[in-house]
């Protein structure tokens, strides 16, 4: 009983992986910690708070990342297409989900590199960073032999090779002007390897844990609260995709234009009753009994990327049909998660009971908060819709009907509809 407790506990469980990584340090643990230092929100260095913000994220995602499949570039050259999407989100200013073209590449801003890898889904990933950072990284890299790290995929979130231009990190220039100062009052956790939950989804007998998940529609904020005792990572993914389509409902889930684009880890505030706002990015204390995730600390801030959020809210699981694929064969890439795994539910924050939204009270809680971005192929669709009968009629007006050269009244129907899309993206247009 004693030897069971000592060694599911926390602290034996830090200390594992602390004297792991003090015997044989990789370089990607490195990397992960010089991101989280440099991102801390009380550090005083150069990088804005906007850019910290990324390289939190950017943390999650070099997780499993060996540094032979990072690339590096100082300069970038965009595409007409990519330019197109720039002029559409700087109008709107909003991201937009691009599928199925593939995702706007930003400008590289001044004073910056950008680091590129490749998904195991098949996306090319980038984030950009200051310039000393990428400094650092590949100074970082070159202390280590190259055979320190394997480059093979293993895991959900492993990268493959890159794809893209750029200069592999042992090729870049090692010198750095950013300090390497050593903090014991570290606020965000260590990086250390990753360890498995020691209990099913960190939830203690008699207890359930209930997933808080928030959906923004219209300018109505809904919660939901997904009991997840037992459940694996598929079984809480399609629960989570159910109650975001209940909230939608169903005129905004099948001809709504925003889509899902991921979750992101927010602190919740209960302002009156059944009045719920979020707050802002965040998770509970450790030492906040009330909730349960694994590893405890967190490893990283966001415990769970946007991108794997995203990979896992669509993938097939029970959905997938041998006739669905066959029609989207040149765009659907099936994929189904694993069902004996809850790696991902487990880093989620739980609640032990149920959460009280009535009342007058005030009320801090954690959960997660549904994004939702403009999608493409919703708005194409429309645009399509609109102006596909007015062409079709300018042709048959020409060429049919016996009206040749009669430019004008056929292009009447036509001119009419492209007043139309004005309402369309009027209130879309910032």
């Amino acid at each position: 009983m004693v030897k069971t407790f000592m060694v599911t506990s926390t602290a034996f469980s830090m200390f594992r992986r602390n004297l792991q990584q003090f015997i044989q340090p990789p370089s990607r643990s490195e990397i992960c910690r010089l991101l989280a230092k440099l991102s801390r929100p009380e550090r005083n260095n150069s990088i804005p708070e906007s850019s910290k913000a990324k390289l939190r994220i950017l943390v999650t995602d070099l997780d499993f990342i060996s540094p032979c499949q990072i690339r590096i570039s100082y300069q970038e050259t965009s595409s007409f297409s990519n330019h197109l999407k720039g002029i559409v989100e700087d109008l709107t200013k909003e991201t937009w989900e691009w599928w199925p073209l593939k995702p706007r590449i930003r400008p590289l801003p001044p004073g910056h590199a950008r680091l590129r890898w490749d998904c195991s889904c098949g996306e090319e990933r980038w984030e950009d960073v200051p310039t000393p950072v990428a400094r650092r990284i590949a100074h970082l890299t070159q202390q280590k032999p190259a055979s320190s790290e394997t480059c093979s995929p293993t895991a959900l979130r492993m990268l493959a090779g890159p794809t893209a231009k750029g200069t592999r990190i042992g090729q870049t220039e090692p010198s750095s002007t950013i300090p390497n100062s050593q903090s014991t009052s570290d606020v965000y956790p260590k990086f250390p390897p990753r360890v498995s939950a020691a209990s099913n989804n960190n939830v203690k007998d008699g207890e359930k844990g209930y997933v808080l998940f928030g959906v923004t529609t219209g300018e109505d904020f809904q919660l939901a609260q997904i009991e997840v005792q037992h459940y694996k990572d598929d079984q809480f993914f399609d629960q989570l995709r159910e109650k975001y389509n209940e909230f939608r409902g169903f005129f905004r889930k099948w001809f709504g234009i925003w889509k899902y684009s991921h979750s992101e880890f927010v602190k919740f505030e209960k302002i009156g009753d059944n009045d719920i706002v979020p707050r802002g990015p965040g998770i509970p204390d450790p030492r906040n009994r009330d909730y349960q995730y694994n590893p405890r600390p967190a490893e990283h801030l966001p415990p769970i990327s946007p991108h794997e959020f995203r990979r896992r809210f669509y993938a097939c699981h029970s959905r997938c049909s041998i006739l669905r694929v066959a029609r989207l064969r040149p765009f659907h890439k099936c994929w189904r998660p694993c069902r004996h795994s809850s790696e991902a539910l487990d880093r989620i924050p739980k609640k032990n009971k149920v959460l009280e939204a009535g009342g007058d009270g005030r009320e801090f809680f954690w959960g997660i908060h549904g994004i939702e971005r403009l999608s493409f192929l919703s708005v194409a669709s429309y645009h399509l819709l609109i102006l596909l009968p007015p062409l079709i009629f300018w042709f048959l007006w020409l060429f049919q009907w016996g009206h040749s050269g009669d430019m004008q009244n056929a292009s009447v129907p036509f001119l009419s509809a492209l007043g139309l899309l004005s309402l369309f993206w009027l209130p879309l247009i910032n």
